[in-house]
């Protein structure tokens, strides 16, 4: 009987271990490659996302009127500082200080995720024509909260009205003035030439 086959009994049992040993492979293969499929799947949509939120402030002044009071000018602008929220959450409560050589004064308020707030100081005054530097700054109401270049800002507003020199010259009319003063003799050597 055995000359009929041409093979043996142990071939067919190292055959029938070939197989199940690729059946296996294919079985982990596709474990291997089902799991990282769906994981990656899965991670993306259970990924838990930070709760945050940053400020960030433009400032802008429009000057308003000047009034003389006792003998003095007061120049009068409106302040306007915008808060944008570029966060996910709503923010703590802010406060929004201005600063001049006098005083303080300030505003409050929290903004909303991806949000604008703009503060306006109406009408606000300034001694004297020219140029006057304004801080301008905003930071957690509540103290206890730790300041961070998320939730605080600084910045200097320059504003102007007028001119505090009131030396009456004109600017750039010295260059004009100078530059007709040569084309003039030019002119005038150039006739004498003919």
């Amino acid at each position: 009987m055995m000359g009929r086959f041409k093979y043996g009994v142990g071939y067919l049992g190292r055959v029938k271990v070939e197989l199940m040993k690729s059946k296996v492979f294919l079985l982990v293969l596709t474990c291997i490659l089902f799991t990282g499929f769906f994981s990656g799947n899965v991670f993306d949509t259970c990924t838990a996302e930070d709760e945050f939120y940053k400020i960030s402030m433009d400032a802008s002044s429009e000057f308003v009127k000047t009034m003389e009071i006792g003998g003095d000018t007061w120049v009068f602008f409106n302040i306007s500082i915008t808060l944008h929220n570029s966060g996910n959450i709503e923010s703590d409560n802010i406060t929004v200080k201005l600063q001049d050589e006098d005083s303080n004064y300030t505003r409050e308020g929290s903004v909303m995720p991806g949000k604008t707030k703009t503060f306006i100081f109406v009408e606000h005054p300034l001694l004297g024509l020219g140029e006057h530097k304004l801080g301008v700054s905003y930071c957690p109401t509540d103290l206890s909260i730790s300041m961070n270049d998320d939730n605080s800002g600084y910045t200097t507003l320059a504003v102007e009205y007028g001119s505090s020199d009131g030396d009456g010259s004109t600017p750039g009319f010295e260059i004009i003035s100078l530059i007709c003063i040569v084309a003039l003799i030019v002119l005038i050597r150039k006739r004498k030439n003919m």
